[in-house]
């Protein structure tokens, strides 16, 4: 990431940060790699610290995306926004209109995963 958090560093690289507090720090356009964002139901309360490594949503090396119809890693995650290295960005796991034209306008390159990975079934 080429941006500070606005939340204090910690030694496990995981946080929990509240969807105003992200679309502040997130209106700068900060370029994340190989990062996961998992968006949470509002009022969810997890300590990022308890979260066995294993259940832990990653980007890099992770093989699922590319097959299938890719779901969020992190069970209870509405959405996944995941940083593919610097060069890709997938939105994984929401039918929300909403949100998939609010994507598709900010980044009208955009390709649709599941028809992608159709195509090399």
């Amino acid at each position: 990431m080429n941006a500070a958090l606005p939340i204090p560093d910690n030694d496990i690289g995981r946080y929990l940060i509240d969807g105003d507090a992200l679309f502040d720090f997130a209106v700068d356009r900060p370029q994340f790699s190989w990062s996961v964002l998992s968006a949470l139901p509002p009022g969810y309360e997890v300590d990022p610290t308890t979260i066995p490594r294993e259940s832990v949503p990653y980007a890099d090396g992770n093989p699922d995306f590319w097959y299938g119809s890719p779901r969020p890693q992190f069970s209870d995650a509405l959405f996944e926004i995941v940083c593919w290295d610097s060069s890709a960005t997938l939105l994984i796991g929401t039918d929300n209109h909403l949100i998939l034209d609010a994507f598709r306008a900010a980044y009208p390159g955009a390709v649709d995963l599941d028809a992608e990975n159709r195509s090399r079934a």
